[in-house]
C-alpha cells in the first residue's frame, strides 16, 4: 500500500501541474513525482498502513473508484481549461484517478458500501457510455459544452445505476429494455432533429448510446416498481417491437412518403404497441413455445414480404418497398401468432424444427430458380411455395420426429457435402455459369442435402463415426476427382467439375456402404492423416514428369495436391482395414512421418546430384520417398520410440545439415550440386539418427546434453581460427570453415563418448562443465578486452572457455565421486515411483528416486536429537534429476 500510494501522489502531483497548461522539462517532471508520492503518498501511508484492512472486496471497489476517477478526471480538465490539448487532458487524467484512488481508500476504511466492485464498474461503463451518447447528440461547438453534458451525462447514469443495482434484476427484461431503448434513441434524431445528414452518423450513435443504457437502467428500477411485472415488461417491449414494425412497413408501402414521416409513424406504432402489451399481451398465457412459435411466424412473414411484390408486379419493385412489405408481413403474422397462443400447444424445439425447415426449403428453392434460370415472379414463388411445404412439413411432423445422440452430425454431413457437390455442379450443366448459377447451385445442393440427412437421421441410426467416415471419404473422392481433372492438359472446367462430382459420389456411396463394417480408433485416423500428407506431397510433383524444361503449372501442381492427398487417405484406409496396418501408439504417428520426410529429402538429394534434369530428380525423390516411408512405416509398430529417441534425432538431423551445408561450401559445386549434398546429408542423417536412437535408447537431456559438444566445437574452432589468424598465420575461408568442421564434430564425438557406458559421465557433471565452459568464456573474454583490448578479445574467449570446460571437468569428477550413490529403491507394479526414508541416525529424510544410475545430489545432515525431541524438517534429494 505504501508503494501504491506513493505512485498514485506523484502521478496526481504531475497531473495537478499539466491541467493548466504549462511545459517543463522531463526531469523536472521526474522529479515532482518523486517529491509528490513522498510528501503526498509514501510519509502518510508509513504512519497509517497498519490501521488499514484491504480486503479483496476493498481492493475492487478501489480500483473500480480510480478507473472511474481517470474518466472523470479526462472531461474535468476540458471544462476547467476548455481545451482538448493532450496533455492537459493527460493531465486531468492522472489527477483524476489519484483522487480516485484516495476516496476508494478513505471509502473503504471509513463506511461498508452496500454495492460490491462489479456494481461501481458497471456504474461506471454505464454512466460513462450515456454521457458520451448525449454529448453526441448535442453536437455543441464548444469543449466545455461537450465535457459538461460528458460529466453530467456520467454522474447521472451513475447515479441511476447504482440504485438500479443489488435489486432482484431479470436480465432478459434488462436486456430487451435496453434493445428498445437504443432503438428510439438511434432513430430519434430522425423523428425529432432537424438532422444534417453530414453529422447524422454521430448523431445516430449517439442516441443508441444514450437510450439503450437508459432503457436498461429504467427497466431494472420499473421492476421493482408496483404492478409492473417482468412478463408485463417483456409483452411491452414485444408489442412495441411489433407496433414499430407495422407502422414503419405501413408508411414505407406508401409511394414519396418522407424519412421523417416514416419514424414518426414508426415511433407512434411503437408507443401503441407499448401500451398494447402491458395492458392486453401481458394478460395471455404465453410461454417460451408460444414465444418461438411467434418468432418463426415473424420471420417467415419477412421472407413472405419480402418477396410478395415479386410475386403480384411484373417489375422488381424498389428496396423500399420490399422493405415495407417484410416489416408489415412480419409483425401482422408474428403478432397474429402470439395473439393465438392459447389455442396453439407447440413446444419450443418443435417450433423451431420448422424454422429450420423453412430456412433450408426457401435456400432450396432459391438455388433451383437460381439454376433453372427463372423470372422474377417465378422466382419468388419457388421461394416462398418450397418454404412453405418445408414449413408445414415441419409442423406436422415435428411431434413424431426423434434424434439420436448423433443427429446433428448425421443431418451436417449431407448438408456439407451438398455444399460441396454444389458448387461444382454449375459447371457441370453449363461451360460458364454466371454469378447467379455459381451460388444457386451451392443453395441448392445445400438445402437438398439438408433434406436427405433430416429425412435419413428418422430411418436410420448410424453413429457418428461412420458419417464422419462418410464425409471423410466422400471429400477425398472429390478432391481425387478434381486433382485429376486439374493434372489433365487442356482439359475443360465442365471435366474437371464432372470428376469432382463422380469422384465424391462414387467414394461416399461406397463409404456408406462400407461404414457399418469398418472401425477407426484415433491412431489408425492419425495414420490416415500422414498417409494424405505425404501422398499429397508426393502428387504435388507429378507434373514435372511432363516439364522437365520449365516449372509446371501452378493449377496441375493443386491437381497433383489434391490428388495424392485423396489417394493417401483410400491407401491409408486400405492398408488399415485390409491389411491390418495399425500403429500401436501415437509415437509410431512421429515415427512415421519423421522417418518419411529424412527418405524424401534423401531422395531429393540423390536426385539433385545425379541429373540436371527435373525428371530424374523428381524420380528419385518419389522412389526413395515412397520406399523409405513405407519401409519404415512396416517396421515402426515393432520399434520404441521414445521423447528421447526423437530429440536424438532432431538434434542428429542438425548436424547432419551443418555437416552437409558446410562440406557443400568447401567444394567447387554448382548451386543444385550444394542443395542436392545438403539434403541427402539431412535425409541420410535422420535416417541414421533414427536407427541410433533404437540402439542408443538415449533419454531427453542426454540427447540434449550430447549436442552441446558440438556446439563447444563450433565456438573453439571458429574463434581457435581467428586467433591463429592474429598470431600471423594465413588461413582462407574455406580453411575456417573446415577447421570450425572438424572441430564440430571432435567435440560431438567427445561428449557422445563421456555420457556412453564407457566414461558413464552423469548428465549433471556435463550440465555443471557447459555452465563453467560459458562462465570461464565471459570471464576470459572480458579480462582480454581489459588487458590487450578488441584484441585481446578471442585469446581471452578461447583460454577462457578451454580453461572452464577443463577446469569444471576436473572439479565436479572430484566432487561427485566423492559422494555415495544410493541403491535405487525397488518398485512393485503400481507402487509410486517416489519414496521417502529415513537417511540415518540424523533423523532427517531423503526423497528417493527410484531410477537407475541414482547420484546422491545433496542432504541436510542434522545435528543428532534426543528421544522425544521434534523430527526435523530437513530434507535430502537423491536420484536421476533429468
Amino acid at each position: 500500500m505504501i508503494n501504491t500510494s506513493g505512485v498514485q501522489a506523484g502521478l496526481g502531483t504531475l497531473g495537478a501541474l499539466l491541467v493548466p497548461g504549462r511545459d517543463g522539462d522531463p526531469l523536472q517532471a521526474g522529479g515532482t513525482v518523486l517529491l509528490g508520492g513522498l510528501a503526498l503518498g509514501v510519509i502518510p501511508a508509513t504512519f497509517f498502513t497498519n490501521s488499514v484492512e484491504m480486503q479483496a472486496q476493498d481492493l475492487g471497489t478501489t480500483l473500480a473508484l480510480t478507473g472511474s476517477g481517470a474518466w472523470l478526471g479526462l472531461w474535468g480538465s476540458r471544462i476547467i481549461t476548455n481545451s482538448e490539448r493532450a496533455s492537459q487532458s493527460f493531465g486531468g487524467v492522472l489527477l483524476g484517478q489519484s483522487l480516485g484512488y484516495l476516496s476508494g481508500l478513505l471509502l473503504t476504511q471509513s463506511l461498508t458500501l452496500e454495492h460490491s466492485p462489479f456494481d461501481l464498474f458497471l456504474a461506471s461503463v454505464v454512466g460513462g457510455t450515456m454521457g458520451s451518447g448525449a454529448a453526441l447528440l448535442a453536437t455543441s461547438q464548444s469543449v466545455r459544452a461537450d465535457a459538461t453534458i460528458v460529466e453530467l451525462g456520467t454522474l447521472l447514469g451513475a447515479l441511476a445505476t447504482l440504485h438500479a443495482t443489488g435489486r432482484d434484476t431479470d436480465p432478459t427484461t434488462i436486456t430487451l429494455g435496453a434493445a428498445l431503448g437504443a432503438w428510439f434513441g438511434g432513430f430519434a434524431p430522425v423523428a425529432y432533429g432537424a438532422f444534417d445528414r453530414s453529422s447524422m452518423g454521430e448523431e445516430v450513435v449517439g442516441g443508441v448510446m444514450l437510450g439503450g443504457t437508459a432503457g436498461a437502467v429504467l427497466s431494472a428500477i420499473a421492476l421493482e416498481s408496483p404492478g409492473l411485472s417482468a412478463d408485463q415488461q417483456r409483452m411491452a417491449v414485444v408489442g412495441s417491437m411489433g407496433g414499430a414494425a407495422a407502422g414503419a412497413g405501413v408508411v414505407l408501402l406508401v409511394p414519396d412518403a418522407a424519412e421523417r414521416t416514416v419514424v414518426q409513424v414508426m415511433f407512434a406504432g411503437t408507443a401503441a404497441g407499448l401500451v398494447g402489451g402491458v395492458l392486453g399481451l401481458s394478460r395471455l398465457p404465453v410461454d417460451a413455445g408460444d414465444g418461438a412459435a411467434a418468432s418463426v411466424a415473424a420471420g417467415y412473414g419477412a421472407l413472405t414480404g419480402l418477396l410478395l411484390g415479386d410475386i403480384l408486379s411484373s417489375e422488381a419493385p424498389n428496396a423500399r418497398v420490399r422493405i415495407g412489405g417484410a416489416l408489415l408481413t412480419s409483425a401482422t403474422l408474428g403478432g397474429v401468432t402470439l395473439l393465438a397462443s392459447d389455442l396453439l400447444e407447440i413446444d419450443p424445439l418443435d417450433a423451431g424444427e420448422a424454422g429450420i425447415y423453412a430456412g433450408a426449403g426457401a435456400l432450396f428453392g432459391h438455388g433451383l430458380a437460381g439454376l433453372s434460370g427463372a423470372s422474377q415472379q417465378t422466382n419468388a414463388a419457388l421461394v416462398l411455395g418450397a418454404g412453405t411445404l418445408a414449413l408445414g412439413a415441419g409442423l406436422l411432423s415435428a411431434g413424431a420426429t426423434t434424434y439420436h445422440d448423433d443427429a446433428a452430425i448425421h443431418v451436417t454431413v449431407p448438408t456439407l457435402l451438398g455444399t460441396s457437390l454444389g458448387l461444382s455442379l454449375p459447371y457441370v450443366l453449363r461451360d460458364r455459369p454466371s454469378d447467379r448459377e455459381r451460388f444457386a447451385g451451392a443453395e441448392w445442393m445445400t438445402g437438398l442435402g439438408f433434406g436427405v440427412g433430416v429425412i435419413s437421421s428418422q430411418w436410420l441410426e448410424r453413429p457418428g463415426a461412420d458419417n464422419l467416415e462418410t464425409a471423410t471419404f466422400s471429400l477425398s473422392g472429390g478432391a481425387m476427382g478434381l486433382g485429376l481433372g486439374l493434372l489433365m492438359p487442356n482439359s475443360s472446367t465442365r471435366t474437371r467439375a464432372s470428376l469432382h462430382q463422380v469422384g465424391t459420389l462414387s467414394l461416399g456411396v461406397a463409404a456408406f456402404a462400407l461404414a457399418p463394417l469398418t472401425e477407426y480408433d484415433p491412431l489408425e485416423s492419425g495414420l490416415l492423416a500422414v498417409s494424405a500428407a505425404h501422398a499429397g506431397w508426393a502428387g504435388a510433383f507429378l507434373p514435372y514428369f511432363w516439364h522437365a524444361d520449365a516449372a509446371p503449372p501452378g493449377e496441375q501442381i493443386l491437381g497433383g495436391l489434391l490428388l495424392g492427398t485423396g489417394a493417401g487417405v483410400l491407401g491409408g484406409a486400405i492398408l488399415t482395414e485390409m491389411f491390418g496396418v495399425s500403429p500401436t501408439d501415437t509415437a509410431d504417428l512421429v515415427e512415421i512421418s519423421f522417418s518419411g520426410i529424412a527418405a524424401n529429402a534423401a531422395g531429393a538429394g540423390l536426385g539433385l546430384l545425379a541429373s540436371e534434369d527435373n525428371r530424374v530428380t523428381v524420380a528419385f525423390l518419389e522412389s526413395v520417398g515412397l520406399l523409405g516411408t513405407a519401409g519404415l512405416a512396416a517396421l515402426a509398430p515393432s520399434t520404441i520410440h521414445s521423447e528421447g529417441d526423437t530429440a536424438f534425432e532432431v538434434m542428429w538431423t542438425a548436424q547432419a545439415l551443418w555437416n552437409g551445408a558446410a562440406l557443400a561450401s568447401l567444394t567447387d559445386a554448382t548451386g543444385r550440386q550444394a542443395a542436392g549434398a545438403t539434403l541427402l546429408s539431412v535425409g541420410a542423417g535422420g535416417l541414421i539418427g533414427a536407427g541410433l536412437a533404437q540402439v542408443v535408447e538415449p533419454e531427453v537431456p542426454d540427447a540434449m546434453l550430447a549436442f552441446t559438444g558440438s556446439v563447444w566445437g563450433v565456438w573453439l574452432g571458429y574463434f581457435g581460427a581467428r586467433l591463429a589468424e592474429q598470431a600471423g598465420v594465413e588461413l582462407s575461408r574455406r580453411e575456417i570453415l573446415a577447421t570450425t568442421l572438424v572441430s564440430s564434430d571432435l567435440g560431438l564425438a567427445l561428449t557422445a563418448v563421456a555420457l556412453s557406458p564407457l566414461a558413464d559421465v552423469a548428465p549433471e557433471q556435463l550440465g555443471w562443465i557447459n555452465v563453467g565452459g560459458l562462465g570461464g568464456g565471459v570471464a576470459g573474454a572480458t579480462f582480454g578486452l581489459v588487458a590487450g583490448g578488441p584484441s585481446g578479445v578471442n585469446a581471452g574467449n578461447v583460454i577462457g572457455c578451454a580453461g572452464g570446460l577443463l577446469g569444471t571437468a576436473i572439479v565436479t569428477s572430484l566432487v561427485m565421486d566423492e559422494g555415495e550413490a544410493l541403491a535405487p529403491v525397488p518398485t512393485a507394479p503400481g507402487q509410486p515411483k517416489f519414496d521417502a526414508r529415513p537417511s540415518g541416525p540424523t533423523g532427517g529424510w531423503t526423497l528417493l528416486l527410484p531410477e537407475p544410475r541414482d547420484v546422491q545430489v545433496g542432504s541436510w545432515l542434522l545435528p543428532p536429537r534426543l528421544e522425544g525431541d521434534p523430527a526435523p524438517l530437513g530434507l535430502g534429494i537423491s536420484g536421476k534429476l533429468y
